[in-house]
């Protein structure tokens, strides 16, 4: 597994990859809003692909409710394209779900300006966490709105932060003005 924090040189690993390659699935996974649409929608410029939105196939329950997803919808879109890049939470789950096997897989990872990897809410995530999920999560598992529990339950089963061709880091400043800003680099 190879890191980066650079879309360009990235990318350029990826071309080498994809190199000859007439069908491919390149998958983009993270936590919620830790940068998979922005690679995404990069990765797709740079190999002339259309982006599409993938958020639009997850069927809203609510703040309440889990994520669900329309399978009928995905299936049709990704048998209608030869080479194609997913971004979508619960990427792996929805994948094996369609019975699809990604070429590339890459895992976005949004780190705190002190270089510690955080999701967008803010609860720290990390490795450590992910091993001992009851006693270190910033607060109970049961205290998670369904959704978050959905996704740090899918990192526990499926582990894409350590199972990726490749992870992609970004520096995320919360302390401006209440607003965020991205660092690309160190």
């Amino acid at each position: 597994m190879e890191e980066f924090d650079d879309y360009n040189l990235l990318f350029e690993k990826i071309s080498q990859k994809l190199k000859g390659l007439k069908h491919y699935i390149i998958g983009v996974d993270g936590f919620l809003f830790s940068g998979k649409s922005t690679l995404a929608q990069k990765l797709c410029a740079h190999l002339s692909l259309a982006y599409y939105d993938w958020d639009s196939i997850i069927l809203r329950g609510g703040i309440n409710s889990k994520y669900t997803y329309d399978f009928k919808k995905f299936q049709k879109i990704c048998s209608q394209n030869n080479q194609i890049i997913i971004d979508i939470v619960l990427l792996r789950e929805i994948l094996t779900s369609a019975n699809l096997i990604p070429t590339i897989t890459i895992y976005t990872k949004e780190l705190d300006i002190n270089g510690n990897w955080i999701d967008k809410s803010n609860h720290e995530i990390s490795e450590v966490h992910l091993q001992n999920v009851s006693s270190s999560l910033p607060r109970p598992l049961d205290r998670y709105l369904p959704h978050e529990k959905q996704i740090v339950d899918y990192h526990l089963k499926y582990k894409p932060h350590t199972h990726s061709n490749f992870i992609f880091k970004h520096k995320t400043d919360y302390s401006k003005d209440g607003f965020y800003y991205v660092y690309v680099g160190s």
